[in-house]
């Protein structure tokens, strides 16, 4: 493997690992995590439900998916965005104030929002881009020579 190759296997390996570290207390206990989604007060009532029944269950198959090297590029795209939109969220509930919980890792007692969850997320996001551009070999283009203009 080339080092392009460990560079993205690596990151691909730790977002992976953290979505399924993040998935399954969601997923053990569903109604408090859509407690957690409701508190940030950006969604009704029906997005909230959608948001809290959709979202453990993706991260778990794109924490698989990452793990396992199956569909590698497209669950690295995915989560990058997914993570993006999570540190958007979270960002903004900083900066405007709102205490409320990070719902990350624990559903329970994980701690409040803070620049820490914020960064975390966004580097998150940064290693699912990474794992994203190196996952696979580059493309390339050749050319053969055949004596006319290109």
């Amino acid at each position: 493997m080339n080092t392009r190759g460990l560079i993205g296997a690596s990151a691909a390996l730790s977002v992976g690992g953290a979505l399924l570290l993040s998935a399954t207390p969601k997923l053990a206990d569903p109604d408090l995590f859509f407690g957690n989604v409701a508190a940030y007060g950006v969604l009704p009532l029906d997005g909230v439900w959608l948001t809290a029944v959709v979202v453990p269950p993706l991260e778990l198959v794109l924490g698989l998916a990452l793990l396992s090297g199956t569909l590698r590029s497209g669950a690295a795209a995915i989560a990058a965005v997914l993570l993006l939109g999570f540190a958007s969220l979270q960002g903004w509930a900083l900066a405007t104030g709102l205490d409320v919980p990070c719902g990350c890792f624990s559903v329970g007692d994980g701690g409040s929002v803070s620049a820490f969850t914020v960064g975390r997320a966004a580097l998150l996001s940064l290693l699912a881009s990474i794992a994203f551009f190196c996952t696979g070999s580059p493309k390339t283009v050749h050319r053969e020579s055949t004596g006319a203009p290109s």
